[in-house]
């Protein structure tokens, strides 16, 4: 670049070095995966050479070796996030009404089954194939008389749908043949380590779980159910299976109610809650090749098989009461014709405003209304 500025006796300000340094940065593998999963691979490559493409395709592999180990939070850090949630829940906007009452808790499909580092608990001998303590006796620890539900479904579904969600794949679009692909990587990987090492062993091994290319062994489920229960007692933990749910949403809110002691809703509230459009659903470019359905099936059968002793041998009650009165007249049918009516109406888009009557903050929301 050309400039006519004459700089021959400019002279370099004198800039003043701070008195403090950074010491370091630590991050989690959560982090640095959202940030690469942004990145746009239309960019160009930065001075590393690398390609957004490859960083963003590659996210599953990459962000381990580029977080920080070691301490990412205390677990005053935890739980002080469930202290301001009451705060932020006191107004309910839909309902148009105040709650003093709401039931906090954590859910992470992970705290069940992901081999996380376990050498790190001091009880655990750093040199065994497969550890002592692991999350139920830290949990138990922490809160003894916490209240457990566990959600199931086809081990097969569950891992198509849970490859495809946390972008595994190579390709940006995987298909259903590159699924296959990397089931039967996955499959002989681990078949390795279990003609070497026991089936729990394998399935805490943390180096195993990396190399895997979809993550199989999260589907062991009586394996790790196991483990809970022998730390917890079977009338803290309650196990749905996904396609009870799917089938009879309301019976299964009613069922947890009971579970964690709390009053029935209303019915207004109840079909709301059980006709309510999903949060997130899995984009299935191409369903599940049947190769691929009989390829696990027969990986998960003894797991299956075992589910079912478990099931019978601590008497856990996977079935669901038939539906009461109220629970039996929810029409989502009925719920949702109602809503295409309402998109078709003229809207004006208006402010209302709402006071906290316990910091005397305004609020305000935007909302639409029919002219």
């Amino acid at each position: 670049m050309q400039t006519n500025i004459d700089d021959t006796e400019a002279v370099i300000p004198d800039l003043t070095v701070p008195d403090y340094t950074l010491s370091d940065i630590t991050l989690k593998d959560s982090e640095v995966e959202d940030v690469l999963k942004i990145l746009n691979p239309n960019k160009a490559s930065g001075p590393d050479l690398i390609s957004p493409i490859l960083l963003k395709e590659a996210v599953s592999q990459l962000k381990f070796p580029l977080y920080s180990d070691g301490p990412i939070s205390t677990l005053k850090n935890f739980t002080d996030l469930f202290d301001v949630l009451p705060q932020r829940l006191t107004y309910s906007y839909d309902l148009d009404m105040y709650y003093s009452h709401f039931v906090t808790g954590h859910g992470d499909p992970m705290d069940i089954w992901y081999p996380f580092d376990w050498t790190l608990i001091p009880q655990n001998n750093p040199s065994s194939e497969e550890p002592v303590y692991i999350t139920p006796n830290l949990i138990s620890h922490i809160n003894p008389n916490i209240r457990l539900i566990l959600v199931i479904r086809d081990p097969a579904e569950r891992l198509y749908s849970h490859y495809l969600h946390k972008n595994l794949a190579i390709n940006i679009y995987p298909s259903a043949k590159e699924f296959h692909e990397d089931v039967q990587h996955a499959v002989s990987t681990f078949a390795n380590c279990t003609n070497r090492k026991s089936l729990r062993a394998c399935l805490y091994d943390t180096v195993l779980y990396k190399r895997l290319r979809a993550p199989i062994s999260s589907g062991f489920y009586s394996t790790f159910l196991r483990d809970w229960l022998k730390v917890f007692d079977k009338d803290q933990l309650m196990v749905i299976r996904t396609e009870d749910y799917e089938h009879n949403i309301a019976g299964t809110l009613m069922k947890v109610f009971k579970f964690l002691n709390l009053d029935n809703v209303g019915p207004y509230v109840l079909e709301k809650m059980a006709c309510r459009e999903l949060e997130y659903k899995t984009n299935y470019r191409s369903p599940i090749m049947n190769e691929t359905r009989s390829l696990l099936e027969t990986f998960y059968n003894d797991s299956q098989r075992d589910m079912v002793s478990l099931v019978e041998e601590y008497g856990i009650d996977l079935s669901l009461q038939p539906q009461d009165g109220m629970a039996s007249k929810i029409n989502c049918t009925r719920f949702m014709a109602r809503k295409p009516l309402v998109s078709k109406l003229k809207r004006k888009k208006v402010k209302r405003y709402f006071i906290s009557k316990k910091n005397a903050t305004k609020y305000f929301r935007n909302k639409y209304l029919p002219r």
